[in-house]
Parts: C-alpha cells; sequence; structure tokens
C-alpha cells in the first residue's frame, strides 16, 4: 500500500506556500531531495513517483492512502472519545455496530445534505460522518478489521503534527 506520508507532507508545504510562511526545515529538506533525485535520474521517471504519490502495480494511489488514513484516524478518534475504557474488541463490536446504523439510517441523507446542526461534531454521528465522508463512504463495519484498525500503528503521525 502508497503511504499517505507524501501527500500530507505536500499538502502542509502547499498551505506554507501559498500563505506565504516558511518552510519547515524537515520538510524543505524532504521536497529538495525529492526535486534533486527527479532531476538527476537519467531514466526521468515521474515526478509522481518521486514523490511518493504512486506505487507500484496494484498499489493505491497516495491520495486513496491519505483517505483511509484519515478515517483510520477517525476510528481511534471515535473509540477514545465515545467507547473509552473498554477493552478493543468491545470498542471494535460497538463501533461495528454503530456504524452499520449509521450507514442505514443517516448516511444516505448526510452525504447529501452534510451533518444536520444539531448533532455534536464531536459526538458518535459527527465523528461516524467524517469518517464516512473521508473514505467516500467506505467504512469498514466488521469487528476484525476494526480492532486491527484500532491496534494498528498510526503511521501520519509524525508528518500530521
Amino acid at each position: 500500500m502508497t503511504s499517505p506520508v507524501s501527500i500530507i507532507r505536500l499538502r502542509r508545504i502547499t498551505a506554507a506556500l501559498v500563505g506565504g510562511a516558511a518552510l519547515d526545515p524537515a520538510d524543505a529538506g524532504w521536497l529538495g531531495g525529492r526535486l534533486a533525485s527527479y532531476l538527476d535520474r537519467p531514466d526521468r521517471t515521474s515526478l509522481d513517483r518521486e514523490l511518493g504519490l504512486v506505487g507500484t502495480a496494484g498499489q493505491s494511489p497516495a491520495w486513496k492512502a491519505e483517505r483511509r488514513a484519515i478515517r483510520d484516524e477517525l476510528i481511534r478518534y471515535l473509540a477514545a472519545r465515545c467507547f473509552a475504557g473498554l477493552p478493543v474488541e468491545e470498542q471494535a463490536a460497538r463501533i461495528a455496530a454503530a456504524a452499520a446504523r449509521y450507514r442505514s439510517t443517516s448516511w444516505p441523507r448526510d452525504q447529501h445534505h452534510g451533518l444536520p446542526a444539531v448533532y455534536d461534531p464531536e459526538g458518535e454521528r459527527g465523528i461516524l460522518y467524517r469518517a464516512f465522508r473521508a473514505s467516500e463512504g467506505r467504512f469498514p463495519v466488521s469487528v476484525k478489521r476494526l480492532r486491527a484498525i484500532l491496534t494498528g500503528g498510526r503511521e501520519i503521525a509524525e508528518v500530521i503534527s
């Protein structure tokens, strides 16, 4: 799977440049290194590949990996916010049930009209809405998959902060 790290870095670099801010030295070094590698390569590989936006055949593009990573972070946030103190297995089961309920009752309306103002964006429905939106409605409802997400790494943590 392609990592979302590159696209997240590029979004941060873009925001700094558009806003007239100085680049973070780590981001500047990363971008400079990637551009130098692209310019120095005799075979002139694609800039997308040098920036880590595309992987090998069969891998998801960085855009999809970013959406999946955001969804997974929101799933972990939902567990911490709404089901704190429960064992991971129970958190996964409750999230699966809540997601199945949300998918059948609210998502069909919310995806077209947005989250109604009467709902807390930091409550269960608000977090589910953001996670469903980030993943274009592709939300896992398998307890096994959700447990893996809840116990999985946070590969984007290094570039989000």
